[in-house]
């Protein structure tokens, strides 16, 4: 058997060994880690939402179609937002029913890798190097001209998003699963609550029939 594993082990290729790992690390990290991780990710991406919009509202376009790109970037930023926000606050609150919005989220790390400017730090560092006079320097060339590095961004952002999937998912299914042990185990506390008042009816009766023949004076009689 040990075999067999070994040999599969081999057979996969390193986006497969990578995605084992991860599987593996995951699923045996505790709950409270894993929740603790899940809402970094999302308060960076309302942070991350957050510069993007100021960053569009410091830079309004007057003139269309680039306003209305501007408006429309805006919008999809708010809507991002609500969705992380409401499942902080699930994760804050215990709320189960917020944590079914986490499948969503992951979604939404691809927006750095298709568009790296809404990255938190992304705005910040252009104000930064634009106020000290280094917007010629080799770091803030680098950080514009980030858009045409897709493959190497694709290289190492691709694991990061891998993650962030597995991660959300593998918590989701530990989710459903202790609903479902927690529903059987209700569904078990109910029928055993059933049953003792039922032992315990019968219980009753019994005693009830006893004491009537005890009391009844023809049994009296014949006794």
């Amino acid at each position: 058997m040990s075999s067999n594993t070994a040999n599969k082990k081999n057979n996969m290729n390193f986006y497969e060994r990578y995605q084992a790992f991860v599987d593996s690390y995951i699923d045996s990290l505790p709950e409270w880690k894993k929740q603790l991780q899940m809402i970094l990710i999302s308060f960076y991406i309302v942070l991350s939402c957050v510069v993007t919009i100021v960053d569009h509202l410091n830079n309004f376009h007057a003139t269309f179609p680039k306003k209305q790109i501007d408006i429309f970037v805006m919008i999809i930023m708010l809507i991002i937002i609500s969705i992380n926000v409401t499942f902080i606050v699930g994760c804050y609150t215990g709320n189960k029913v917020l944590f079914f919005l986490a499948p969503a989220i992951p979604n939404f790390a691809f927006i750095f890798l298709v568009y790296p400017q809404v990255h938190a730090f992304y705005y910040p560092l252009n104000l930064f190097f634009k106020s000290y006079g280094l917007q010629n320097s080799l770091p803030s060339r680098i950080l514009n001209n980030l858009r045409s590095f897709s493959i190497i961004r694709a290289f190492y952002y691709i694991p990061i998003v891998i993650y962030i999937r597995f991660l959300f998912n593998i918590y989701m299914d530990d989710l459903f699963a202790a609903n479902i042990e927690k529903e059987h185990t209700d569904v078990m506390r109910e029928v055993k609550k059933a049953a003792e008042e039922a032992q315990k009816l019968d219980k009753q009766e019994s005693e009830g029939i006893k004491n009537d023949k005890e009391n009844d004076p023809e049994s009296k009689k014949n006794n």
